[in-house]
């Protein structure tokens, strides 16, 4: 199984990981190999973003953003990248505190 399909499997298995092992950081380098797998599939880049939220990785998430807007040529995931940027930006305030 290669590319778009692996990448699939691979996201399944990083919710399973996050939400049911509650193993974070083995769930993230998941989510991090869906995306290298297939980084055309947005959607795993949307999960990615906000698992790096959640686990504080600040500085990836902003980039993964950045290269999310330069990929969403169409502004499909607009709302959905919006809603990362504010969600990086509270948790970064939170985390300063």
């Amino acid at each position: 199984m290669t590319g778009a399909n692996r990448a699939g499997v691979l996201s399944a298995y990083t919710y399973f990981l996050f939400n049911v092992v509650g193993d974070n950081v083995e769930g993230l380098e998941i989510a991090r190999q869906a995306v290298e797998r297939a980084p055309s599939v947005l959607e795993n880049r949307l999960t990615y973003i906000k698992l790096l939220i959640v686990m504080q990785q600040f500085a990836e998430a902003s980039k993964q953003i950045t290269t999310l807007e330069k990929l969403d040529r169409f502004g499909a995931y607009a709302r959905e990248i919006e809603i990362r940027k504010g969600a990086l930006s509270t948790a970064m305030k939170a985390a300063a505190k």
